[in-house]
């Protein structure tokens, strides 16, 4: 890849659309993010949300859209030559550059800035919560529950529906 001339382009292009489905990961799935936590951004926090939702489907998850397009044609010889002839054949070429667009980008950091704040500000609430909780506990209670532990699920997952 880095030997393409457009490289660059290729990456920037690459690293837009994995923000773009990352930011929206986090409102997916059986552990997501309520889409109430938006009321709690600053304004026009929803009017971005539903900007780049709309962006992500249509241009990223069913990139099926009139902004790409292909027209292939025949490159004629400039008839003032006095010889008319096919010189052989091209294409023009448009697709979205908007991973290109600084007001684009930004737009879409300060989203993230904003849902960030607010998800570290939910986060501290609910280990308050938790830990006054806790504390009202018998410690020998505590002590008996088993620890926590991750487990590294095996290839298997990679198959599995998401339910």
């Amino acid at each position: 890849m880095n030997k393409q001339e457009n490289s660059d382009e290729i990456i920037r292009e690459a690293l837009w659309n994995a923000a773009i489905i990352r930011f929206f990961s986090v409102f997916d799935g059986p552990n997501a993010l309520k889409l109430d936590i938006l009321k709690e951004l600053p304004e026009r926090a929803q009017e971005a949300y539903d900007f780049f939702n709309t962006y992500r489907n249509k241009h990223v998850a069913h990139k099926v859209n009139p902004i790409d397009q292909i027209k292939a044609g025949v490159i004629l010889s400039d008839p003032s030559i006095g010889v008319k002839k096919i010189e052989g054949i091209g294409n023009l070429s448009m697709n979205d550059a908007s991973y290109d667009d600084a007001e684009f980008v930004d737009s879409l950091g300060r989203l993230t800035d904003a849902l960030l704040k607010q998800v570290e500000k939910e986060i501290k609430t609910w280990s308050d919560r938790f830990l006054q909780e806790a504390k009202v506990q018998p410690i020998d209670d505590l002590y008996k529950l088993p620890a926590l532990r991750v487990v590294v699920p095996n290839s298997d997952h990679l198959h599995r529906r998401r339910t």
